[in-house]
Order: C-alpha cells, then sequence, then structure tokens
C-alpha cells in the first residue's frame, strides 16, 4: 500500500504541476481556452486526492492504533511525521475553499479574500510536498536521495513561486 501511494504521490504532483502551469496562465490572462483543460485537470486531481487521502487515514489509524498499544507517543521524534499530516489536512481544507471560490456564478469575485487563501494554499502545499520529498524518495528505493531531493525542492519552489505570483498578478489587474 505504501507503494501505491507513493506512485499516486508522484502522479498528484504532476497533475499539480500541470494545473499549476495552466491554472497561472488562465490568470495571467493567456488564452481562456485553457479554461476547459484546467478544469479537467482540477477533476483528474481530485480523483487523485481522494485516493492519496484513503490512503494516508488508514496510516494514521494504524499510527494511532500503535501508539494505543505502546502508550508512547514520541511526537518530539517524529515531528516530521505530525507536519506531513497537519500540512496535508492544511491543504485538504485550502483546496476545498479553492475550489468553492472557483466554480460556480462566483467565479473569481472574491477579492482580496480569495487572495490571501490561495497564497496560503501554495504555501500549505509548498510545506506538503517539501515535508514529504524524502520519503517518497526513499519509498522509491533511491535511499534519502539528497541530490534527487534538492532538484525537486527547487522545480517545485520554483513553480510554487510561479503559481503565487500568477495570483497577485490576476489581483493587482
Amino acid at each position: 500500500m505504501r507503494k501505491l501511494n507513493a506512485i499516486i504521490s508522484v502522479i498528484l504532483t504532476v497533475l499539480f504541476l500541470f494545473h499549476l502551469v495552466t491554472g497561472g496562465l488562465l490568470l495571467a490572462g493567456f488564452d481562456d481556452s485553457l479554461y476547459i483543460v484546467s478544469k479537467v485537470s482540477a477533476f483528474i486531481l481530485l480523483a487523485a486526492i481522494t485516493v492519496h487521502i484513503v490512503i494516508c487515514v488508514k496510516f494514521t489509524a494504524d499510527t494511532f492504533k500503535a501508539l494505543g498499544k505502546t502508550g508512547s507517543g514520541y511526537f518530539a521524534e517524529n515531528g516530521m511525521f505530525w507536519v506531513r499530516r497537519i500540512s496535508g489536512v492544511a491543504v485538504l481544507v485550502f483546496a476545498v475553499l479553492h475550489a468553492i471560490m472557483l466554480t460556480g456564478d462566483n467565479y473569481m469575485n472574491y477579492g482580496f479574500p480569495q487572495l490571501m487563501l490561495s497564497v496560503l494554499f501554495v504555501a500549505s502545499l509548498a510545506v506538503h510536498l517539501i515535508g514529504n520529498i524524502r520519503p517518497l524518495m526513499i519509498a522509491f528505493g533511491l535511499g534519502r536521495g539528497e541530490k534527487i531531493s534538492v532538484t525537486v525542492m527547487l522545480v517545485l519552489s520554483t513553480a510554487l513561486l510561479a503559481s503565487g505570483a500568477a495570483f497577485c498578478v490576476y489581483f493587482v489587474r
């Protein structure tokens, strides 16, 4: 199940980057036909995210079950585990708000609150993605994969910065 989650995580990251690029270009005012592409990628992302959430909830439940048996939480030693879980919940909350604000008749009519929620969404994604790179490398048998991790973090950070910039450009114009 961990390998399946690792594969889904890579698929999610690729889909996210694709959605980020098409949505960023749409926000920057390039081509309105990208709206359909962005929307379709969002629905595919939603399906993959749902599978990812189900698997992660099972892993977290297993952790709580083991915690109940041992009676030792080791919360300080497992800080990154909890950062991954908490940032995942934050991503979920902001993703739901993102979807609510970008659908229906009120599409893009929320002004500054939408900008703030969008920037917080990008920030929570950054924490979640960057915090999960090392375990993902280990899941694929790449050891700690420092060089790969740094490269992936650089690409993700650049993409997230571009996403944040696209939100700001949209709201400034």
